[in-house]
């Protein structure tokens, strides 16, 4: 990674979710603190999320946001993978006229499976969950229809394997990485704790 002194880190947060207008979980919450600690940190932060209602580019507390719209969970094969392609689409658009020096994003929907096929940028894999062990350890009705489930399960592990970087926030999933995913290198996968703002959460 090449940055002359005058450059900003350019780092791009990929995931559905982000806050207002997708902020469905725990994911939400994390993409929104980690665009904010990076802008504070003098970085520049690009985030590509989900919209309700239209697609969308703006600026909002100095991070570039583009959304995609999308109805999630996705109901059919169609939208799932429609879904990666224009992130796809999105990412090399944004790299062309300001190139990007790092994307972090989740393992869960492998939203990123389509550009990391053909990727130039380093990708880091942040597991929250994948949602394989979500459905082992969780009883109740699947999020997906069968087929994309199946199709998720499949593209998820494709996009933990390969990943440039592997980070999570616990050593138990770590740990559960070992057992259920064999093929993961686990030297590439570091133990980070999600990032607090002290001025809220504090001992």
């Amino acid at each position: 990674m090449n940055l002359n002194k005058d450059s900003k880190l350019h780092v791009c947060l990929v995931n559905y979710e982000y806050p207002n207008e997708t902020s469905i979980g725990g994911i939400s919450t994390y993409q929104k603190r980690m665009a904010d600690s990076l802008i504070k940190k003098g970085c520049k932060v690009t985030i590509i999320a989900g919209a309700l209602s239209k697609n969308q580019e703006y600026y909002e507390d100095g991070v570039h946001v583009y959304r995609i719209i999308k109805k999630f969970p996705f109901k059919n094969l169609s939208n799932y993978t429609e879904y990666s392609k224009s992130v796809n689409d999105i990412i090399r658009k944004i790299n062309k006229n300001n190139p990007i020096n790092i994307i972090e994003s989740p393992e869960i929907s492998a939203e990123m499976l389509e550009y990391q096929r053909i990727r130039t940028i380093p990708i880091i894999t942040k597991l929250h969950t994948p949602y394989f062990l979500i459905r082992k350890f969780n009883s109740g009705a699947p999020m997906f229809p069968d087929n994309v489930e199946k199709q998720i399960f499949k593209d998820e592990k494709e996009v933990i394997i390969n990943s440039d970087k592997i980070i999570c926030c616990t050593n138990l999933l770590k740990n559960l990485m070992k057992k259920y995913y064999s093929k993961v290198n686990n030297e590439m996968i570091e133990v980070i704790p999600n990032p607090a703002d002290i001025t809220n959460f504090y001992p």
